[in-house]
């Protein structure tokens, strides 16, 4: 298998009064949402996460993570699609 298709985008929680959270702290994720959409990364394949800001120009990515996420785990359960597998 060779290339990549898109499971979903989801937002990341940080710093949530509602949730109690710390200024800057992780508080988890909430998905799928729409947003601009990254186009492929080059020479990415298989399963990865790509964390990313919302400029005003597009989306700026932060990092990419060569690996299943946390976040694959809420657009699995939301979307009832497998990132890994059938």
């Amino acid at each position: 298998y060779c290339g990549t298709t898109l499971l979903g985008v989801t937002e990341q929680l940080i710093g949530e009064p509602w949730l109690h959270a710390r200024p800057f702290a992780y508080c988890g994720n909430i998905g799928p949402v729409a947003t601009p959409v990254l186009a492929a990364l080059p020479g990415l394949n298989r399963v990865w996460g790509c964390d990313f800001v919302l400029a005003a120009s597009g989306p700026q990515v932060v990092e990419v993570n060569p690996r299943y996420t946390a976040a694959m785990e809420v657009l699995e359960h939301a979307t009832g699609c497998a990132a890994l597998g059938p």
